[in-house]
């Protein structure tokens, strides 16, 4: 089984984050050089097509480049001149949307819950997962609170997809530690009846070529992030756990079904599950060579999902596959994480199934550190 939204790598050529720098190259929020900034604070791997190659923190690209942080950037490689316009749509041509994007808040399309084509109006840029084939973009109602938060995926592939100039708008937007870039985003909301999964199909990007500041994280329980808890208000935010000292979450399953990509080769597993000490699991068993164990019979419901949205910057995992090939840190069965962890909690879905499931997203290793 496969999940039904996840093209989120493109080994072997992994793609280092890259943001515009708040300060020193910056020139405008709309154009102009940028700089790579990555969150994880890693050395960035250079992307495919960036000119040259990183080492100690500097990431390659088409533009200057950056000193890394670990301030909490996103995902996408950067680096080239945006040659966009401030406020311009990007495709002229017919979409399946025949043009018709009704201008909405997320807020509002998301308590509302009707499928449909929209306008999400001058909304903050959050967080851009790594892929380059599939880029996400978390966004967030400048200000908003709970519900105001949503994740847009430019894919080229769906009924409303996302065209090419679209896509290449995504790594160049305004992105720092501090502030996102003001878009309004048109595209396909698509909302299960019966799951309640939801998620906005990118047609379009107008980059309003403002800055609106990025939200501090909101605070969830480890209970909020369980596969089978459903928390939707408190979906797509960037999202802040503080995991207790007396009961870290521990390794629990290296292949849950539910993360299985279904490729015969790397990447085969899109994350893996960790649990709560308190609850008495065994010690799973590891990777036998490139190898991945069994999944866990009968999994317990209160196993908590990680994905690996943000490979670039979340290298642990426990996709054998990729053992030796990538930057990937193979997890220790024995492995666990205590203290305040950072990222984005979402719902994921089965291809062809009505079984949905959390997935906590972490924002990069510092912000889940595996020991």
């Amino acid at each position: 089984m496969s999940i039904q939204h996840s093209s989120l790598f493109s080994f072997p050529s992994l793609v280092s984050i890259a943001l515009t720098a708040s300060g020193g190259l910056v020139l405008s929020a709309c154009g102009g050089a940028s700089s790579g900034i990555s969150e994880s604070g890693n050395a960035g791997a250079s992307s495919a097509g960036a000119s040259g190659s990183a080492g100690n923190g500097v990431i390659a690209g088409g533009g200057s480049s950056g000193a890394t942080s670990n301030l909490g950037g996103s995902g996408g490689a950067g680096g080239a001149p945006n040659s966009g316009s401030c406020n311009q749509p990007t495709i002229t041509t017919a979409t399946p949307c025949n043009g018709q994007y009704p201008a909405t808040s997320i807020v509002a399309l998301r308590k509302a819950k009707a499928a449909g084509c929209f306008e999400l109006s001058h909304v903050g840029l959050v967080a851009r997962t790594d892929s380059p084939s599939e880029p996400r973009m978390y966004v967030q109602d400048a200000g908003g609170n709970d519900t105001s938060a949503i994740l847009a995926k430019c894919t080229a592939t769906a009924t409303h997809a996302c065209a090419p100039a679209v896509k290449a708008k995504i790594p160049l937007l305004f992105d720092t530690p501090t502030d996102g870039a003001q878009l309004s985003i048109r595209g396909y909301y698509q909302v299960g009846a019966v799951t309640g999964f939801e998620e906005f199909y990118v047609e379009d990007i107008i980059d309003e070529c403002k800055t609106v500041p990025r939200p501090a994280p909101i605070s969830l329980t480890v209970a909020d992030l369980t596969r089978d808890a459903r928390t939707p208000a408190k979906w797509f935010r960037r999202a802040m756990v503080n995991i207790p000292a007396q009961d870290p979450l521990v390794v629990y399953d290296f292949s849950p079904p539910e993360m299985l990509l279904g490729l015969p080769q790397c990447p085969d597993y899109a994350g893996f599950a960790m649990i709560s000490r308190s609850a008495g699991s065994a010690v799973p068993a590891a990777c036998a060579g490139n190898m991945n164990p069994p999944s866990v019979a009968a999994a317990d419901p209160m196993e908590i999902l990680v994905g690996r949205q943000f490979f670039n910057q979340f290298l642990f995992g426990a996709d054998c596959a990729c053992a030796g090939t990538t930057n990937l840190k193979i997890v220790k069965p024995t492995g666990a994480v205590v203290g305040s962890v950072l990222g984005y909690l979402i719902l994921e879905q089965k291809k062809a199934s009505t079984t949905a499931y959390q997935v906590f997203e972490p924002a990069a290793d510092q912000a889940f550190p595996i020991k």
